[in-house]
């Protein structure tokens, strides 16, 4: 929840993946309100190179229910094991390298935002499991953004949930416990320490649920498990975080409501049932529209797409490959890039629809080959996907040895004759085509084999990386881009004098 732009995504995708060798089954759903930084979760997520992220586009304190289609064909609600729920905030913990901060800081950045935050920890403790782990934090110091949140969500979930102890889990992290008592200001910075102190015209910007409880119920709660790292002790950001365990199947306010729908039909035809009630009221109104951009359709590869009967008899694709969960962005036979994703992120799409407003999932795996070159496959292996479909493929592959990848890495577009003999000898068995190409100390790029050139798909900085792993100098490359992003801060400072 509120997951952009996208740095604590990686390292949750990085658990994710950490665990098992092959593709998970389980999913990582990223989710941010704002659109454009949506794609900047995009870009941090495609680092990852995982078939198990759904990047969404919703309000997180309004976050759609998801569904899963059984093998039966029933329908379920998903519920999380772990939710991130990284909430909006002030931001006042960030002082140190925020210098905005220092002239827009005031009190009431806290109160007027205190209680979405409410909303959407309030909505993630719903789409948790029965004993998951809900993490609250924010960048702020602020108790009416910190503790006031947690002690709000604790007596709302009458039980039902518990903050746990982790103040043992991180030995090297020097913190300090949650707050018991705090104070309340208004815009005009007058204090107040109870609700009753608090006129009558600041009862729309300070609520009561803004105020510690009393000391017997903040000890019945446990808000000193709660974790505060402040900046100067380790030389860090200022930072909050609550870890909530979910005790009970069920919250309060779930349990006296009736009952919730358990499929995708009942929901639609709730909302249907509920449009024609209001119609006997009020005029009808046009649908409200989704914000942000419409995205492109997932269009699922079929057993018998050409597409895929072209890439699976030309690279010798094992049958073992799951095929059916490979995808497209668009209708047409034309497609320029296909993607993978694990089964249960298909399972999720295929299920929900358009409710669910999905940005991009998937890791790309085979790309349309440029130029106009003919070929026997016009799709090559993307260096993207490689590690996930190089088991599957049963040709087109090479070996070559620490000068051949030193021309491949270094070189635009080598000549086949710049190789040496061995490698020219593999080639004559492939004809001209794309491949993979594994080192004998397991490096695998991808690249692909011109009329009379051997090019290598891998982006500039991996390139170097590459180059620095085999033990190669690269401190002209260093130097170069080194200079590119002076002449690039230059530039910039430029502009915004002119």
């Amino acid at each position: 929840m509120c997951a952009a732009p996208g740095s604590k995504t990686a390292q949750l995708m990085e658990m994710l993946h950490g665990r098992v060798s092959n593709i998970p089954t389980g999913v990582v759903v990223a989710n941010d309100v704002d659109n454009k930084r949506c794609y900047m979760l995009v870009h941090q997520a495609k680092r990852l190179h995982s078939t198990c992220c759904l990047v969404t586009n919703h309000d997180a304190a309004a976050m759609p229910n998801i569904y899963l289609t059984n093998k039966d064909g029933t329908q379920e609600v998903v519920k999380y094991d772990r939710i991130l729920c990284d909430v909006p905030c002030s931001g006042d913990g960030t002082l140190r390298k925020n210098v905005d901060l220092w002239r827009k800081w005031n009190v009431a950045n806290g109160n007027s935002i205190h209680g979405l935050q409410v909303r959407i920890a309030r909505r993630g403790l719903e789409l948790l499991a029965e004993g998951g782990i809900l993490v609250y934090s924010t960048c702020s110091l602020n108790p009416l953004e910190d503790e006031a949140v947690v002690a709000s969500l604790l007596l709302q979930c009458e039980g039902a949930v518990e903050l746990v102890d982790v103040s043992g889990r991180l030995p090297g992290l020097v913190s300090r416990p949650g707050l018991t008592t705090w104070k309340v200001s208004s815009k005009d910075m007058a204090v107040y320490t109870s609700f009753d102190q608090v006129p009558e015209m600041y009862h729309t910007q300070i609520r009561a649920q803004m105020f510690p409880p009393s000391p017997e119920v903040a000890a019945q709660l446990k808000l000193e498990r709660c974790v505060r790292i402040l900046p100067h002790q380790q030389d860090t950001g200022g930072f909050f975080v609550a870890v909530l365990k979910k005790t009970g199947s069920k919250l309060p306010w779930e349990s006296q409501n009736r009952a919730k729908p358990t499929t995708l039909a009942e929901e639609n035809g709730e909302e249907e049932n509920q449009t024609v009630r209001q119609e006997k009221i009020v005029a009808p109104r046009k649908k409200r529209r989704i914000q942000g951009y419409k995205e492109d359709p997932f269009v699922f590869l079929t057993e018998d797409d050409e597409i895929w009967k072209t890439v699976r008899d030309f690279y010798k694709v094992d049958e073992s490959f799951p095929n059916t969960q490979l995808l497209g962005r668009c209708q047409q036979e034309n497609k320029r890039t296909i993607y993978l994703v694990s089964e249960t992120v298909k399972n999720i799409i295929e299920t929900n629809g358009d409710k669910l407003k999905v940005i991009n999932t998937g890791v790309r795996v085979f790309c349309r080959c440029e130029g106009k070159e003919e070929m026997a496959c016009n799709f090559r292996v993307c260096q993207e996907g490689l590690p996930t479909v190089l088991p599957f493929l049963g040709s087109r592959k090479l070996r070559m040895s620490k000068e051949d990848l030193y021309v491949m890495l270094t070189e635009e577009y080598p000549l086949e004759t710049q190789f040496s003999p061995e490698l020219q000898a593999q080639l004559k068995d492939l004809g001209r085509a794309q491949y993979p190409t594994p080192e004998e100390f397991e490096l695998v790029l991808a690249g692909r084999r011109g009329k009379a050139t051997l090019r290598c798909y891998v982006a500039k900085q991996e390139r170097v990386h590459y180059l620095r792993v085999c033990g190669y100098d690269v401190s002209e490359y260093e130097k170069r881009d080194k200079k590119k992003k002076v002449d690039s801060t230059k530039a910039e400072v430029l502009r915004k004098c002119l």
